[in-house]
């Protein structure tokens, strides 16, 4: 049986969970800055929309925030992890073939689920977690772990889709204009240090380049290359990993765009950082 995965991927997080208790604030900018309020470690679309950007160090910001009525909060993580937990209970009721990835993403195996219309179960799981929880998700569906997470960032950004892209329900020319859609530093396991080497080869898209051959892609890439190319064709490669599996090593990373030895921009970057691999 071919697996199909959902990914559940809840909405600016951190924010999201701050909503809870002040529901006056949607529809408001809000941003959740790092414990020692040094950056932005989750916003609001809002507040995206205002151009603050990702580990925004906040002494930088002050003008806009007090210029826009950006509502800052310091982070609580164990607020957050507590309501994870509520949304991790909630998933394994519906199916134990669960993989918590992050704080705010788990992955599913649909595939021995009676499932009819990926869909309409997708849009009954987000509201039921909205209902329940109070915390606005996305939803990738997809028979590949990367094509899931693929779909999800897609459903997020775009108002048609409010939220769920089912890939394995379309046709092979509509799914591949969604790999067109993505560009390929976009692409799940492709980072700062890949993306410039896949543009050299003139693959600016996951389309092309889930059209590489699988050959030159783990000469490029070494095997994580020749499995990107696998899954993005819909070939599975990364099964579900085991609920309550502890990692040995979490990990993510960036590069400055220049050097620095200030400590503010340091701090934030780390503050940030760690907050993203939490």
């Amino acid at each position: 049986m071919k697996p199909v995965f959902a990914l559940i991927d809840c909405n600016n997080f951190f924010v999201s969970c701050e909503r809870l208790f002040r529901p006056g604030l949607e529809g408001k900018p809000v941003v959740v800055l790092s414990s020692n309020d040094g950056c932005a470690i989750s916003r609001s679309a809002e507040a995206k929309a205002l151009g603050i950007p990702m580990a925004a160090p906040a002494f930088k910001y002050r003008q806009v925030f007090r210029d826009h009525g950006v509502v800052q909060f310091s982070a609580n993580f164990e607020l957050y992890g507590d309501i994870s937990e509520r949304i991790t209970r909630i998933l394994t009721a519906i199916t134990p073939r669960t993989e918590v990835y992050s704080v705010d993403e788990t992955f599913l195996d649909l595939s021995q689920l009676e499932i009819t219309d990926y869909t309409a179960w997708a849009r009954a799981v987000k509201n039921r977690l909205l209902k329940e929880v109070g915390i606005p998700v996305s939803i990738g569906i997809a028979t590949t772990k990367t094509l899931a997470k693929l779909a999800t960032a897609l459903s997020k950004n775009d108002n048609v889709l409010n939220g769920v892209l089912d890939l394995t329900g379309l046709s092979e020319p509509d799914r591949q204009a969604y790999l067109l859609k993505t560009p390929v530093n976009e692409v799940w396991g492709i980072g700062w240090r890949l993306a410039p080497k896949l543009r050299a080869e003139g693959i600016y898209n996951a389309l092309e380049l889930s059209q590489m051959r699988p050959q030159h892609a783990k000469q490029l890439m070494g095997i994580h290359g020749r499995q990107l190319v696998a899954e993005l064709n819909g070939q599975p490669c990364h099964k579900l990993e085991a609920f309550g599996r502890i990692r040995q090593t979490v990990m993510h990373g960036r590069m400055f765009g220049e050097d620095t030895s200030q400590f503010n921009v340091i701090e934030a970057a780390i503050a940030s950082l760690t907050a993203r691999a939490a």
